[in-house]
């Protein structure tokens, strides 16, 4: 069958309300999320215009608009164009455009745990490419200064305490009780 975008005697209109067979899960938005919007938990949206061919399929999308602009949001929304399916036309020489709006959101860390979890089960490794763990000598140093602040807090107590104890049994006690 010739392929419905290259033949020009096709009748072409815009679809306003899709009739979609299949469409994105959450689990896909997830893995088209940008990697770098992920990292500094940006959401976005971007709407994509595609051509529909005779069999539902979408062809020849491109990215019509794309907010936070340079965070990946409209490339994210043309690797999904893969996972919509429309009704196929009854219409063999009847060409349609759709456009489709695309929000997305910073999942949630158990949603990413989850989609991580499923990734592994299938062979591939989500977590790898998206979740970037600290260095080890950044966390080692945190906790050092944590174990610093701790015994400061703790030298600091004891010393009020030695000094509340001395003003109370030092030589000018008894003229300090009595006031």
């Amino acid at each position: 069958m010739a392929d419905d975008a290259k033949n020009p005697a096709a009748k072409t209109s815009a679809i306003q309300r899709p009739d979609w067979v299949k469409k994105p899960t959450g689990e896909d938005l997830a893995w088209a999320f940008p990697e770098r919007a992920a990292r500094l938990e940006l959401s976005g949206k971007s709407t994509i215009a595609c051509e529909v061919t005779t069999q539902g399929g979408l062809i020849n999308c491109r990215v019509v608009s794309e907010t936070p602009t340079g965070e990946g949001f409209g490339a994210a929304a043309l690797k999904l164009s893969r996972q919509f399916q429309m009704t196929p036309s009854s219409d063999p020489g009847h060409l349609s455009t759709v456009t489709i709006p695309i929000v997305f959101k910073v999942p949630e860390p158990e949603s990413l745990m989850d989609l991580a979890r499923r990734d592994f089960a299938r062979g591939g490794d989500w977590a790898a490419t998206h979740i970037k763990a600290p260095p080890p000598d950044a966390s080692m140093a945190f906790v050092g200064l944590l174990v610093l602040l701790i015994a400061g807090l703790a030298l600091s107590a004891r010393t009020r305490r030695l000094d509340a104890a001395k003003d109370l049994t030092g030589p000018n006690s008894e003229r300090r009780r009595s006031r």
